[in-house]
């Protein structure tokens, strides 16, 4: 809920017109309204469009306006943010949102803590919404969340919490993640107009970002995992991880979701689920060995017919492959076939197409075009994988 600058139709003496805020409210499901003054009264040939116009005070006037129209926005989000609203009548909304706070001992404030909980509750994606979570609660470790205020959210708190983080263990990505979720969290009150963009502290902050090392197997370490002997238990998270190699390093979700009606010819074609992406592969004998080994019932392979949670099974397998090598992640599986491909020279956009790496400027006639040389470069990469095991 938000208010709206208007010019209100009841002259004053001097032929003027207040400028007022004004509330639109469903009270008993019927609609009403309520006026703030701001103090303000123009003619209605110098008011257009929410703004006072044609006068030499009309810059004071507006800024006047404008920084009236935040605070009650805030007084109106902070109440919508604690279901607070349906509390009050027209009458004590009025009086409360004009100062009158003696009718109701409602905070006059908007906590920072009420408005990251209501702005997260868009997200469905449990991973998304965790890190939001988690991120609120390292603010918390650093700052007071029962009177912790935009306000309080300047430059200097912005890298003494950055300073906080790192002197507590977290790395310099870790911080990245945490700090984007906060810029993010504030942009999104910018564009409510719950703070002013003058304030916005991440203009002279950057975030520092590390780069990734690189998670990728030897060939040597790869082809022993291959031959390694193996129980029935164990072999099944070792063909995991094979059958994501043999799919170019697909997306552990991505893979597991598969299912029968994305398979045509031999064929997968899917969307990757992180960035929506095109990915077209062609299944190899080594990965339809693997698929026919765990077929499943209502996916192409098995672990979710029993797994209510691909995530669980996740944790699973990187337990068993930790055994098999203490650094491995089915993570590994993605960067060593990139890597393996890049020493066999195969190009970068067949690798990043391979992969489903978002491309700028690349059509879906140019993928189509090269689906061919995506198969040749898999199978490239396995032979010379497979050729000296």
């Amino acid at each position: 809920m938000k208010s709206q600058i208007v010019l209100e139709k009841h002259k004053k003496p001097d032929g003027t017109f207040p400028v007022k805020l004004r509330i639109n409210l469903q009270q008993n499901k019927k609609q009403c309204q309520i006026f703030i003054s701001t103090g303000i009264a123009v003619s209605e040939n110098n008011f257009c469009n929410g703004a006072v116009v044609g006068i030499n005070k009309a810059k004071i006037f507006n800024s006047i306006i404008t920084n009236k129209k935040i605070v009650i926005d805030k007084l109106l989000l902070d109440l919508e943010l604690q279901q607070k609203l349906k509390q009050f009548t027209p009458q004590t909304l009025k009086k409360y949102l004009s100062g009158d706070n003696e009718t109701n001992n409602q905070p006059n404030v908007l906590l920072f803590k009420d408005f990251v909980e209501k702005y997260i509750e868009k997200y469905d994606n449990k991973k998304t919404l965790q890190t939001y979570i988690t991120m609120l609660q390292k603010v918390g470790d650093f700052a007071n969340l029962q009177t912790l205020t935009f306000e309080n959210i300047n430059l200097a708190w912005v890298k003494d919490f950055d300073i906080f983080m790192s002197k507590n263990g977290q790395s310099t990505n870790t911080r990245s993640i945490y700090m984007r979720c906060l810029r993010a969290v504030y942009n999104d009150a910018i564009d409510r107009e719950i703070v002013p963009l003058n304030t916005y502290p991440f203009r002279r902050f950057s975030i520092k970002q590390a780069t990734t090392k690189h998670r990728n197997m030897s060939i040597e370490d790869l082809r022993e995992l291959i031959n390694l002997k193996l129980s029935p238990v164990q072999s099944r998270y070792r063909d995991m991880f094979l059958l994501s190699f043999y799919f170019c390093g697909l997306n552990f979700k991505d893979m597991l979701f598969l299912t029968e009606k994305e398979v045509k010819n031999g064929i997968i074609d899917i969307l990757r689920a992180k960035t929506e992406t095109h990915i077209n592969l062609r299944i190899e004998p080594e990965a339809q060995t693997i698929i026919d080994r765990y077929k499943g019932k209502n996916y192409l392979i098995n672990p979710l017919d029993t797994w209510n949670n691909y995530e669980n099974f996740l944790k699973k397998t990187n337990k068993y492959l930790r055994s098999f090598f203490p650094y491995l992640s089915v993570y590994w599986a993605r960067h060593t076939w990139a890597t393996l491909a890049a020493e066999l020279d195969i190009p970068d956009n067949i690798i990043d197409l391979a992969m489903g790496h978002k491309l700028k400027g690349m059509s879906d006639t140019y993928i189509k075009r090269n689906r061919t040389k995506i198969y040749e470069a898999n199978r490239k990469v396995i032979n010379y994988v497979l050729s000296k095991s």
